[in-house]
């Protein structure tokens, strides 16, 4: 998913090339053409995600409790997806590009990938041990096993979540209004 973001979502504020003046002399704000692009771009990967999740957690057909972590992992990666993509992409935003590729192969395109890589890898290592109790007490039947216990683990990774989202739109707003045409 981090790659069809960067294919799509990077880019899609640097694509609108030379004719971005005409958004920056409209009544609307800056934020309010994040947010249309945020709602366009976000509602298509979003859905894409869970769709893409329900399906395969249709087939494995796992435990009520893993598809709820899933479908919450899903769209906790792909919020942050479409959060770092767009705000990441009105930061460097580069209106004479000539080519989208360039800028999803060079350091806007790298920064956002390890943002994106990182998040994921924080998402895995702090849901691990939730898994890993959930299938443990499911195994041994030894102890119960309670979701309340890892609420702060849920709570921990939906913040680091918010903060990538709203710190990388932030910065692209501010860049994107010093901006000049």
């Amino acid at each position: 998913m981090s790659a069809v973001g960067a294919r799509l979502i990077l880019p899609v504020i640097s694509i609108e090339g030379r004719g971005f003046w005409i958004y920056k002399i409209i009544p609307d704000t800056i934020k309010n053409y994040i947010l249309y692009k945020i709602i366009i771009y976000g509602s298509f990967l979003v859905g894409l995600g869970i769709l893409v999740a329900i399906i395969s957690l249709g087939m494995l057909k796992t435990s009520l409790f893993i598809n709820i972590i899933t479908i919450f992992s899903t769209f906790l990666i792909n919020f942050v997806i479409v959060g770092t993509g767009i705000g990441l992409g009105a930061y460097f935003a580069d209106f004479k590009i000539k080519n989208p590729e360039d800028l999803i192969t060079g350091l806007p395109g790298l920064f956002y990938m390890l943002i994106t890589f990182l998040f994921v890898g924080l998402l895995l290592v702090v849901e691990a041990g939730i898994v890993k109790d959930y299938y443990f007490t499911r195994l041994v039947k030894i102890k119960e096993f309670h979701i309340i216990n890892y609420l702060p683990n849920f709570i921990l990774i939906s913040l680091v979540a918010f903060f990538l989202f709203f710190s990388s739109l932030f910065i692209g707003i501010k860049r994107l209004e010093k901006l000049e045409i």
